[in-house]
Formats: C-alpha cells, sequence, structure tokens
C-alpha cells in the first residue's frame, strides 16, 4: 500500500478581515475558536489553484492513484477538484479530514533540550497518552497564570487525534492493495504522521500542496517514510 498525503493549495486571504489575518499570521487560533470557523468557507487564490494544477500534473505522470480522498473544507474540495481533472477518479468528500479550529503545535508534549530525543526500547507499556496530557496539564498552569481568560482544554489534541486515527485506520483498511491519495489539511497530514509513527511531541512542517508518502513494506511489516512535504511538482516543467 501507497499512502500519499497532501496539504491543499495556497488560500485566498485577500477579503477577510484584518483581525482574521492577524489570527493566522500570529497562530494564536485557540483564543478565537468561532471566529476560525469562518475560515472554512475560504477558497483558494490564483496562486493556489495553480499550485494544485502543477501538482495533478505531477501525479499523473508519477504515480497510479486508485483512490482520492478529500476534506470537505471548501480549501481542499478546490484542490481536489483541479487535482482530479487529471485523475478522474470519485471523490470520496469525508468531514472527519476538516482541519483542528485550534494551533496543534501549542498542544503538543515537548521535550526540555534538543538532544533530547528517543525512548528506551527495553522499558515495556510506554503510555505516550499519559506524557501528552501531563505536559497540557502543565501548560494550562503556565496559561492560567498569564491570566489567559479560557483555559485550554486538556482533552482537545487528544479528540483530535483520536478522530484522525479513526479515519486514516479506515481508509487504510479499505484500500489495502492500493495507492491512496488524501487531500486535506497542516495539522490533519501532522497528526496522521504522528499517529503512524507513534509519537506527538513534534512539529511537522506542511507546505501548500506539499506531499508526504509513506509505503507499507510487507517484507518488514512496518511502514516506511518516502518523504515528507515533498514540494518538487511546484518547480517541474510543464512538459516534456
Amino acid at each position: 500500500m501507497e499512502l500519499i498525503l497532501v496539504r491543499h493549495g495556497e488560500v485566498n486571504i485577500s477579503n477577510i478581515s484584518n483581525s482574521l489575518k492577524k489570527i493566522l499570521e500570529t497562530k494564536l487560533l485557540e483564543k478565537y475558536e468561532d471566529t476560525i470557523k469562518k475560515l472554512d468557507n475560504i477558497g483558494l487564490s490564483d496562486s493556489g489553484k495553480e499550485q494544485a494544477n502543477l501538482l495533478g500534473r505531477w501525479l499523473q505522470k508519477n504515480y497510479k492513484i486508485d483512490t482520492l480522498y478529500s476534506s470537505k473544507l471548501r480549501r481542499a474540495k478546490e484542490t481536489s477538484k483541479i487535482v482530479n481533472e487529471f485523475l478522474n477518479l470519485p471523490i470520496i468528500f469525508r468531514d472527519e479530514l476538516r482541519e483542528a479550529t485550534f494551533y496543534l503545535p501549542d498542544y503538543l508534549s515537548g521535550w526540555s533540550s534538543p538532544i533530547q530525543f528517543g525512548k528506551d526500547l527495553k522499558k515495556k507499556n510506554f503510555d505516550m497518552r499519559t506524557k501528552i496530557d501531563t505536559t497540557l496539564k502543565e501548560r494550562e498552569i503556565k496559561i492560567e497564570s498569564l491570566k489567559v481568560k479560557k483555559a485550554i482544554n486538556t482533552q482537545k489534541y487528544e479528540n483530535f487525534r483520536k478522530k484522525i486515527e479513526k479515519i486514516i485506520k479506515e481508509i487504510i483498511s479499505n484500500n489495502w492493495e492500493k495507492t491512496v491519495l488524501i487531500i486535506t489539511h497542516g495539522g490533519a497530514i501532522g497528526t496522521m504522521i504522528r499517529n503512524i509513527i507513534g509519537r506527538h511531541d513534534m512539529t511537522i512542517r506542511m507546505d501548500f500542496t506539499g506531499l508526504s508518502k509513506f509505503s507499507w513494506i510487507k517484507e518488514y511489516n512496518r511502514w516506511q517514510i518516502d518523504f515528507i512535504n515533498k514540494t518538487d511538482h511546484l518547480s517541474a516543467p510543464l512538459s516534456g
């Protein structure tokens, strides 16, 4: 099985309010959940449409896609429809693939230094969820001390993680021998990757129409990371 994850194209924010632009720029999404929902209906910019066009050409040339899934949010739907002009597949739209309404990196557990990584493979029953909950509780205390009006719900990321885990497992089980393309959002893709690798203490950058690919290697019974956030298609020649 091959699993290709793609972020939507660049969005058109030219007509949104300055307050929403500031939210996007500062990433303070967790404080504006009601407002950020207004972004659900923002479509692609002209640049985003061109990115989707280049992506579709590149995928057509390099892969035989069997199944196409997409988030229902407008920016992902528009990207999917442009890409599908080159693939000619039924698009399966799933609401579970929508983006989180909060800024995910603020909810991930962290390390105390750049050299703190890995885990003791001999240690049994390693519970990453406990570590996540503990870190989030510590973060909540710090935020309360800064007098932020709304305390962070420590289950927010865990609930989003579970939703993403459920849909990605469903997609995999229904397409075991196929090459699957999923067009969704940066936070959703990062959470899919974190679920697959079993770590929730890292941020994963996703550029507009950036591709990430995993292959299931039967000989070893494990996933192989082929690439993450690949954007070669944006500089690929249109012919030849």
